[in-house]
């Protein structure tokens, strides 16, 4: 049986060594092969098998079962309107690397050695949309026909689906809001399918975070289309080679030469069909909200007039951050995570300048405590009214820090003063995992956090109130055991059950409790405080006791890092002491 590792295969740095294995579709398939080690980490092995994924999922989910197209794969030249892609040069500055400089959608395959450059392998795809001949028309390629409209209700509003079907058997939606009327400049979203991201909220992409975005932001003008486009699955690679890539990813490829080790193109979309259904629609013109110039150039290779580009711009966590890093800098797209803190926009921000470089421990996640209070240090009055000691600007920080970690934590004293609902609201992002600190389980049946935005793990003691446990439970909480300690539940098998549950970036909220028992067990390893111009006299502090009695002794804050959030002051430190086993980086 052959290895991978016998076959020409090419560099990190994406410097193809030998194209002939991969010059034409052929009938084998990637498998792998995972044994489980002590160190949590996973041993691969790929191989390659006859019997191929085609057999059990059909055509469409294979891009290596023969086309009729494969002969041209020979030839070296394919037409696609996927971007030219740039090699993971660091020291290359970025304007030079946003642009390309030869005609978009011409892309050429190579195996010239030597010069160190990114070049393209043979063009195989699993369910792309077809490609089409320059010197076709959209009349001449196809004409669509609408299969069945009926409207579809939605968070944003009421939209009209209409689905349209090509020859291939794709369905294209095209979600239409108000009057189209003449469709000149008609704010639209051309949204490339993604079931992962759309459907499961998988938090490697920005995509299903985009979809919502989009829908807000055309029911907010009051007309617009958000075009989903079938048969893009993985910039056009397919579930199944997409899955396979994202392997790669975890072996340390980025997302461009996760295609190439699989000998497949960087972006194999086209954009024909969409053009195609847009005129269809009566659109003649669009505002593109997308981060993506490499759509501005295929629909206008295919008649439609593109005004502008508009970003989606999305609040990137620890799982999407360094694909979207790669997206900008090698496939040219507009940066996906806003700007940096000063004084904030209203856009969403990127807050992993507050968040700091995210170091899980073998033990417990690495833990981000961040709490607002007064320019006195209080974190709300003494009857225990703590809305808004900050202003909106912060708080929309805040809800960036929360997307950038896999779980927000809260005592059961602040949820029952304040409700909260422990989501990403003010901005575009995921919401993390909820968790509860609640040892007696007096969380309410009406709390916001048992609301199906995001999931909730309460955490208590393991003689807390059955009846209690299964009312939770049955309200779609998950419920779990552990260890009491002297002020509650031990906050060392917290983190340790967390760990376990693979949350690696914890942040903490509140209150007061729970900020004072985090930093007693030296379990804290940045802290942000968010400073109002606001004196309230007495009121609860943030922290109480730590059993300190020598300024020497203090808890030592280093790498200030502050920032500007309208009239509050943001300020982060990585705590100097911290306790617990390092492990890698994971940010």
């Amino acid at each position: 049986m052959e290895r991978e590792d016998q076959r020409p295969r090419r560099h990190r740095a994406g410097r193809v060594l030998d194209l002939a294995h991969a010059a034409v579709a052929v009938r084998e398939r990637i498998a792998e092969r995972a044994a489980e080690r002590p160190d949590l980490l996973v041993d691969r092995e790929v191989r390659v098998q006859q019997s191929p994924v085609g057999e059990q999922f059909g055509a469409g989910a294979d891009a290596r079962v023969p086309r009729a197209h494969d002969q041209s794969a020979r030839t070296g030249v394919r037409q696609v309107d996927g971007p030219e892609f740039h090699p993971p040069r660091r020291d290359e500055h970025q304007s030079e690397a946003l642009h390309t400089t030869h005609p978009p959608g011409l892309v050429a395959c190579s195996s010239r050695p030597g010069d160190g450059s990114v070049r393209d392998p043979p063009l195989t795809r699993e369910r792309g949309v077809g490609r089409m001949d320059p010197a076709e028309s959209l009349g001449d390629r196809w004409t669509p026909l609408e299969a069945a409209s009926a409207p579809i209700p939605t968070p944003y509003g009421e939209f009209r689906a209409r689905a349209f079907e090509n020859p291939s058997g794709h369905v294209h939606l095209a979600l239409v809001f108000g009057e189209i009327g003449e469709g000149e400049s008609l704010l639209t979203r051309v949204h490339s399918e993604c079931l992962t991201g759309d459907a499961l909220g998988s938090l490697r992409c920005d995509c299903g975070v985009q979809l919502r975005a989009a829908l807000r932001n055309v029911a907010a003008e009051g007309r617009g289309v958000v075009l989903y486009l079938n048969g893009h699955e993985g910039r056009g690679i397919g579930l199944v080679n997409k899955l396979r890539a994202y392997v790669e990813q975890d072996a340390g490829a980025d997302t461009v030469d996760a295609n190439l080790r699989l000998g497949l193109h960087a972006d194999l979309r086209d954009y024909g069909d969409a053009a195609a259904i847009l005129g269809t629609l009566g659109v003649r013109s669009v505002r593109l909200l997308s981060n993506n110039p490499g759509k501005v150039a295929g629909l206008r290779r295919h008649g439609i007039t593109v005004e502008s580009l508009q970003p989606l711009r999305t609040a990137a966590n620890r799982h999407n951050r360094a694909y979207l890093e790669t997206k900008q800098e090698r496939l040219g797209h507009l940066r996906s995570t806003g700007p940096g803190l000063d004084e904030l926009p209203l856009a969403p921000v990127d807050a992993a300048s507050l968040l700091g470089s995210l170091h899980p421990r073998v033990d417990r996640p690495y833990v981000v405590l961040k709490y607002a209070q007064t320019l006195d240090g209080r974190i709300a009055t003494r009857t225990g009214d703590a809305k808004w000691i900050s202003g909106e600007p912060e708080r929309r920080v805040a809800h960036a820090m929360r997307s950038g970690c896999d779980a927000v934590l809260v005592g059961a004293r602040t949820l029952l003063q304040d409700d909260p609902q422990l989501t990403v609201r003010m901005v575009p992002g995921a919401s993390p995992l909820r968790v509860v600190l609640d040892s007696t389980l007096r969380t309410p049946l009406t709390a916001k956090v048992l609301s199906d935005d995001a999931a909730t793990v309460i955490l208590c003691r393991p003689d807390a109130d059955p009846a209690r446990r299964q009312a939770l439970v049955s309200a779609g909480a998950t419920v779990r055991d552990v260890p009491p300690g002297p002020d509650g539940l031990r906050v060392d098998e917290v983190l340790r059950l967390l760990r376990s549950l693979g949350v690696a970036s914890l942040l903490v909220e509140g209150g007061g409790r729970v900020l004072t028992s985090m930093l007693r067990a030296a379990a804290v390893d940045r802290l942000v405080v968010s400073l109002s111009p606001t004196i309230i006299g007495s009121g609860i502090e943030a922290v109480g006791p730590l059993g300190i009695d020598r300024v020497a002794d203090g808890i030592r804050l280093v790498n200030r890092s502050v920032f500007l959030a309208g009239n509050d002051v943001l300020m982060g430190f990585d705590v100097a002491n911290a306790s617990g086993v390092p492990a890698e980086p994971i940010g």
